[in-house]
């Protein structure tokens, strides 16, 4: 149990621990779609308060915005982003040679979930049918958003395009 304080000053009380988590839950995956979308549209060259929802279709067309090489490079640099954000930095693994690359290690569903915040922002912009708040429908989105990656990655745990799923092996 936690003990908690009013805001008036008034007779603390006890609740459980989740409770307080639960309350920030929203605020924190919002504030996190936000750090997603800031580093992955920079990354893909295109920006949020420009696109048309004629461009936003087509970079959800095919799933461009992860299957192709830029969408790639976007959803490799919004994962770290994301790592960071939560204090995982350290599963970023930096070179340590001459002509090796940075390799981001992280699970499908970290990917899933970046990939999840990318498609809400493209459906935003396209003014498309369907719910845009991160919080609506959330595990069904993540489970659409993981059968596309699993649809254009290579789910294994060898090094791809800077990125290892370390249970991408689990996932075959």
């Amino acid at each position: 149990m936690v003990v908690l304080r009013t805001a008036t000053g008034g007779t603390p009380f006890f609740v459980r621990p989740l409770v307080p988590l639960l309350r920030v839950y929203g605020h924190f995956l919002q504030a996190l779609k936000k750090r997603v979308n800031q580093v992955y549209l920079p990354a893909v060259n295109i920006s949020l308060a420009t696109v048309t929802p004629g461009t936003a279709a087509l970079w959800k067309y095919g799933d461009k915005y992860m299957a192709s090489t830029l969408g790639r490079k976007g959803i490799v640099a919004a994962t770290s982003a994301t790592l960071v954000a939560v204090g995982a930095g350290s599963r970023i693994i930096h070179p340590t040679a001459v002509g090796d690359e940075v390799v981001v290690e992280t699970t499908v569903a970290v990917v899933s979930l970046v990939g999840a915040f990318v498609r809400a922002a493209l459906d935003a912009a396209e003014n498309s049918a369907g719910t845009h708040n991160v919080g609506d429908y959330l595990l069904e989105k993540l489970e659409a958003e993981q059968a596309r990656f699993e649809e254009h990655w290579v789910m294994d745990d060898e090094v791809h395009n800077g990125i290892r799923l370390v249970d991408g092996a689990a996932e075959q």
